[in-house]
């Protein structure tokens, strides 16, 4: 397993779309709070050894506060192909940022989200039939969708989960299969930046329910 104090750079290019592999994920795995740390060699391990998992979990740690010796502790049962980042900064924008890999789907997941193999392999299925014949960003594949509408009251947007008569327009990133380009896409590109700058220093969202 390979541990690093600090992420280096992300790739500040695509990666060539031909060369990219339609069969495999990535697993983003994003952890924050050191009371999970006991649970997360089997959500790691879990992950590691899906069929479809490529042999790269990237693990990003985005408590900037917790000792190196407790993540290294942790990280001593994390099975081969298990890469953990601590990160500079607690920051949301952190989880979408694309670290160098050679697959097209990308899986963004939360520490505490661990969907059974069946459903993870149901939600590819799903990520690769909805893709076929697409040239735009491709769809979000997830399993906890949220909708959005106008509050009057409030005179602002906002977002809840499912409700009778109003369609689900968004996934929420806890746990979502997205191509892995939109990645850079939202890291790098300038016209984004104010939506990144939105995000940045925030660690939690609040939603309503």
């Amino acid at each position: 397993m390979a541990w690093r104090r600090t992420p280096p750079a992300p790739r500040r290019t695509a990666p060539a779309r031909p060369s990219l592999r339609p069969d495999r994920l990535t697993v983003l795995l994003n952890g924050y709070s050191e009371r999970r740390l006991p649970l997360l060699r089997a959500v790691v391990g879990a992950y590691a050894t899906h069929p479809l998992v490529l042999t790269v979990v990237v693990l990003l740690w985005c408590n900037p506060s917790t000792p190196d010796r407790l993540l290294c502790g942790a990280a001593g049962g994390f099975p081969p192909g298990v890469t953990l980042r601590h990160a500079a900064s607690a920051s949301l924008n952190a989880r979408f940022l694309l670290w160098p890999c050679d697959i097209r789907t990308a899986a963004v997941a939360d520490d505490d989200v661990l969907p059974d193999a069946a459903a993870l392999s149901f939600a590819f299925a799903a990520w690769q039939q909805h893709s076929v014949g697409r040239t735009g960003a491709g769809p979000l594949i997830g399993f906890f969708p949220r909708s959005h509408y106008l509050d009057l009251a409030r005179g602002r947007w906002a977002y809840a989960g499912p409700q009778p008569g109003r369609s689900r327009s968004m996934v929420l990133t806890k746990f979502m299969l997205l191509r892995a380009d939109l990645l850079h896409k939202y890291s790098c590109s300038p016209e984004l930046a104010a939506a990144c700058a939105v995000w940045t220093g925030s660690t939690t969202v609040r939603t309503s329910s």
